[in-house]
């Protein structure tokens, strides 16, 4: 299953794809304790199905879009949008002092 297929998928046919990869999932286990499941490999390949569907709704529960979305949206002349060339990533812990500084938190009474 490629990644591209289940992005074009709608949102209630994907929430189905992964209820019915869950089920799967859960039958090769079941058929691989009981060891009656032949290719141990579809076991992997179920996990892998599954987490690329689970990833491709949080993609859309989170909004994140692909660099190939954002040079095909036009603005209001019909000119692109632009990237700003100085912006740079920052984790969590650089940021988080800025964030979460003592001279923010509410005073108790």
């Amino acid at each position: 299953m490629k990644i591209d297929t289940l992005r074009e998928l709608p949102d209630q046919e994907l929430n189905s794809k992964v209820d019915e990869l869950r089920e799967e999932l859960f039958n090769f286990r079941f058929r691989h304790a009981t060891g009656q499941l032949d290719n141990p490999m579809m076991l992997k390949l179920a996990r892998r199905n599954l987490s690329m569907a689970l990833t491709v709704r949080h993609e859309r529960e989170l909004g994140y879009f692909s660099l190939r979305e954002l040079e095909s949206v036009r603005g209001a002349l019909g000119l692109p949008i632009e990237r700003d060339l100085y912006w740079r990533p920052k984790t969590l812990r650089e940021i988080a002092p800025a964030l979460f500084s003592r001279e923010d938190a509410p005073t108790a009474p």
